[in-house]
């Protein structure tokens, strides 16, 4: 078997695969037969265009591994191209799309004659023996590399990362920084984060991370393996035997990544485009780059710190610090400390919830069997493995199953099946729902215990409405702050614009209300028109005037307290750089 292959040797026999519908049966190389276009090739693959057969579009990719026996194991290759696929389409576009996948074991006779081809079972247990190709085919959207070597000379891609313009590296920051944080999330780590993986999408004007092929899935957040690129692996891989290394190994890379950008091309003490020795010496800090503003240095330098427990310990941290170049302070503030708005919203849920059954609904039977129970808890369960950041497969299974069977043995409603579909799936939300229903459940049965009268709560509307209310508002709050888009951010943080909105609102329950109870009659008809004569007598039932004072005051106090915090915050980090200065 040749152990240096031709382009002209691999398209002879991609064009006979291509007669038996391989590698894949909807998808070709472009101009096949006249001279493959190839998009670029590294160490152990190429990348070569490809087209739909028949519509002949041009925009997906082929990547071909395993000429020159340089294929990778398949377990490996298949959980690179699983990570991959998933994280490609959960993802917000941060992540080089993967299509399809196969691998094949391909017999050549002569120089490049196909005798026989077979598709490979990944989890076979009997590998054939003789002499045979063993080739690995990755369909995935087609993109450009941000970087493209030329012997001796570098071109990037778009022309303001090639003019080492700080706002486009902060741009690629950001949104590799998000696919990184992503893969972390989902314990994932890439191991070999660098600019030939990151790819430019010019008409999304988006960065994307790409190549999951030495990727570790991790359950308990450690690897071991030594895997990384020169220069680019943080020091406790690059010395790894037998210890372990964390998520902060691929902070390092993404530093060292941000680092060459802005050093003009060049790894820290070296000339060009090749890493040196000293980055290794133990406790070696590197210079200033000769771009970027101080904020934007400290941030890479905390991220090439030596000793892993001196950087950010996560992706969620350096991004906060980016939301801070971008947005400014406050934005990075609220979403460090988002969870409180996630505690609060619970809180108020769940007591809303007791305050609702007692004063809209005191009649309502809530009763629940054993089965009703066991779905609460495990939707309670599934929220709990979500904050953890731990797999709820099972707990989302057995929640849809249990859900199934409550909806046959009590009756089937479109609501029933519509909250059967979102309950496995609503984190926080199902959790919340769960527990309302166990505080309603709760509070029925006190009532019932107590024979208490089902009037007397019946002014207490209003701080049902009100806790209710609060509490969607501080749950959107934390679900809004807990995304990276940059339009979300502008548009509903970036002049304050959430609070201001929901201060609005509750200021209209102040105004409204007044408004009836000065008004003539004709101006009350004229509202019993609009609104219909039950529904102005429902709004007016609780107290619509007191939610809208309380809910201003809530707000003003959220505010307050928020900058009141933030101003404490930045004393007290102007206060410890002062101290490391001197």
């Amino acid at each position: 078997m040749m152990n240096s292959w031709t382009n002209e040797d691999i398209e002879a026999i991609m064009v006979q695969l291509n007669n038996q519908n391989l590698p894949f049966k909807k998808y070709e190389f472009s101009s096949l037969g006249k001279g493959m276009n190839l998009l670029g090739s590294g160490a152990s693959a190429n990348v070569y265009e490809a087209v739909s057969k028949g519509k002949k579009i041009k925009e997906f990719a082929i990547k071909v591994i395993g000429f020159g026996s340089k294929h990778v194991d398949s377990a490996a290759f298949r959980n690179a191209v699983d990570a991959q696929t998933n994280l490609g389409y959960s993802s917000t576009n941060n992540v080089v799309t993967i299509h399809d996948s196969i691998e094949l074991r391909v017999w050549i006779k002569g120089e490049h004659y196909v005798e026989k081809v077979e598709e490979i079972d990944p989890y076979e247990e009997d590998k054939p023996e003789g002499s045979f190709l063993h080739l690995q085919f990755i369909l995935m959207e087609k993109i450009m590399p941000v970087l493209t070597s030329y012997r001796l000379s570098y071109k990037l891609i778009p022309s303001k990362l090639q003019e080492f313009n700080e706002k486009e590296i902060m741009k690629l920051a950001y949104d590799i920084g998000i696919a990184i944080d992503k893969a972390h999330k989902n314990n994932l780590i890439h191991r070999d984060i660098k600019l030939e993986n990151i790819f430019y999408d010019a008409k999304l004007q988006q960065y994307k991370l790409g190549d999951f092929g030495i990727a570790r899935t991790t359950d308990d957040g450690m690897a071991s393996t030594v895997a990384f690129t020169k220069g680019y692996g943080a020091p406790e891989v690059v010395g790894t035997l037998d210890d372990k290394y964390d998520y902060t190994a691929d902070i390092y890379s993404f530093g060292m990544l941000l680092y060459v950008l802005l050093n003009e091309m060049r790894f820290p003490e070296s000339t060009d485009y090749h890493p040196t020795v000293f980055q290794y010496i133990q406790g070696y800090v590197p210079p200033e780059p000769l771009n970027g503003s101080d904020e934007f240095v400290d941030i890479v330098l905390r991220m090439l710190s030596f000793d892993p427990d001196d950087r950010y310990q996560s992706m969620e941290e350096v991004l906060n610090e980016f939301d801070k170049l971008k947005f400014g302070y406050r934005i990075k503030y609220q979403k460090e400390h988002k969870s409180t708005a996630l505690i609060l919203g619970t809180v108020f849920a769940l007591i809303g919830a007791s305050v609702w059954k007692l004063s809209f609904m005191p009649n309502l039977q809530a009763t629940f069997n054993a089965w009703g129970y066991i779905f609460c808890i495990l939707c309670i369960g599934q929220t709990i493995f979500h904050l953890m950041k731990k797999k709820a497969g099972i707990v989302s299974t057995a929640i849809f199953g249990v859900g199934m069977y409550l909806m046959i043995s009590t009756g089937f409603t479109w609501w029933k099946l519509l909250l059967l579909f979102v309950m496995p799936f609503g984190h926080y939300w199902s959790g919340i729902i769960g527990g309302s229903a166990l505080v309603v459940n709760v509070t029925y049965w006190i009532m019932h215990k107590n024979s208490l009268s089902v009037m007397m709560f019946s002014d207490y509307r209003w701080i049902a409405v009100l806790l209710v209310s609060l509490s969607l508002v501080l749950l959107l709050l934390h679900s809004l702050l807990g995304e990276r888009d940059e339009k979300i951010i502008k548009t509903y943080f970036g002049k304050n614009m959430f609070w201001i909105v929901v201060t609005l609102y509750y200021a209209m329950l102040i105004i409204i209300p007044s408004c009836v109870n000065m008004a003539n009659e004709t101006s009350i008809n004229l509202y019993e028109k609009i609104l219909g004569t039950d529904t102005l007598l429902w709004f007016l039932s609780w107290n619509p005037y007191m939610v809208g004072i309380c809910g201003v005051a809530f707000c003003v106090v959220w505010m307050v307290r928020e900058w009141f915090l933030i101003f404490i915050e930045k004393r007290q980090e102007k206060k410890l750089k002062e101290e490391q200065y001197y």
